[in-house]
């Protein structure tokens, strides 16, 4: 499934975000400028040529460039379009590979398990870059999953650089755990399209006009083709779509949900960074909505690390950036995000030892 969607980078912006780096690395002590070369320098770009293609889960959306690679996994549709104003923003040299679901773009069925995601997207992690320290992060539901993969590579004696979570909770609020055990809530479509409408309309700004009405007096095929003729009136769908590709959406958006459900986080032996929207959502969201977003907050309402304190041995450092969870992604929020997550992959860097 194709989306089309243009990215301008502000050149003047990146130049004055160089400028300030250069001017803060230049204030590091000769050993701690001695590693930031060794970290940046171009040698580390050469494991990203890998001999045989690259596998359906795994996206180059910035492949060249001298900094170390970062590897974001994507939300619980599976795509990772939503990842592609982030890296342009983040700048030319910063290579940048996104994981999405498997069945998304093949016919291979979907994972059900975050564990076996994490084991399949590690794999391929390393198989791209061997060596150094590896900086993962995800959004949404992908949080969870970059979560595992730092536990998985710990385990397998890769090191760490940044474990960077973007806007998730650890876990499902009791509310939602009920709800998704309720008769037919993975066979009735009507809830799951009407989360990606919500998904298009907060990332991408364009309206489906689609309610729950207007599905509800359709058959089940009838909803899809509806919502495919929709998607195509905004222009956001190749005109060659198929209903075949958006039963895999859906599957795959399910998969993600039974996985999702039945994951069991353990404390992982390193430092986490949290990125959160600013805003909640102002109005009222379904279930699968919610889900989409990874913002119930349940008993993590009051709490600034989203209860990921519990499951790390050291301070949760919180980032904080303008939007709701859709739109810290979007313009122009997107680039205050490429910022800060810059930021915090050069304070990485900076404080090692």
């Amino acid at each position: 499934m194709q989306f089309h969607f243009e990215v301008e980078v502000n050149h003047e912006n990146y130049s004055a975000r160089q400028a300030t780096l250069e001017a803060r690395r230049s204030r590091l002590s000769a050993a701690k400028q001695d590693l930031l070369q060794k970290r940046l320098r171009c040698e580390i770009a050469a494991p990203l040529k890998p001999t045989s293609p690259l596998p359906s889960c795994l996206v180059e959306i910035q492949r060249t460039g001298t900094r170390s690679p970062f590897f974001c996994v994507h939300p619980l549709g599976g795509d990772v379009l939503c990842f592609f104003p982030l890296a342009r923003f983040m700048g030319p040299d910063h290579p940048f590979f996104g994981f999405q679901s498997q069945g998304l773009q093949d016919d291979l069925e979907p994972l059900t398990c975050i564990e076996d995601m994490a084991s399949l997207y590690a794999r391929e992690i390393r198989r791209i870059q061997p060596d150094g320290p590896i900086d993962i992060g995800g959004w949404s539901f992908g949080g969870l999953v970059a979560f595992e993969m730092a536990q998985q590579l710990q385990q397998l004696g890769s090191q760490i650089g940044l474990l960077v979570i973007l806007d998730t909770t650890p876990g499902m609020a009791p509310e939602q755990l009920h709800e998704t055990r309720s008769v037919g809530f993975y066979e009735d479509n009507r809830k799951w399209l009407l989360a990606i409408a919500h998904y298009v309309e907060g990332l991408w700004g364009r309206k489906l006009s689609i309610s729950e009405s207007e599905l509800q007096r359709r058959t089940q095929e009838e909803q899809l083709e509806y919502f495919v003729e929709r998607l195509k009136s905004i222009n956001l769908m190749s005109s060659n779509v198929t209903l075949h590709q958006l039963r895999r959406l859906l599957n795959v958006f399910k998969s993600n949900s039974r996985a999702w459900c039945s994951y069991v986080p353990k404390p992982y032996a390193g430092p986490i960074t949290l990125i959160r929207s600013k805003e909640d959502f102002g109005e009222a969201v379904s279930m699968v909505e919610q889900a989409q977003t990874s913002r119930d907050m349940g008993s993590f309402q009051n709490d600034t690390a989203l209860g990921w304190g519990a499951f790390s041995m050291e301070p949760v450092e919180i980032v904080t950036v303008p939007g709701t969870h859709l739109t810290m992604l979007a313009e122009p929020n997107v680039q205050v995000l490429a910022n800060r997550l810059t930021t915090c992959l050069d304070k990485i860097v900076a404080v090692a030892k």
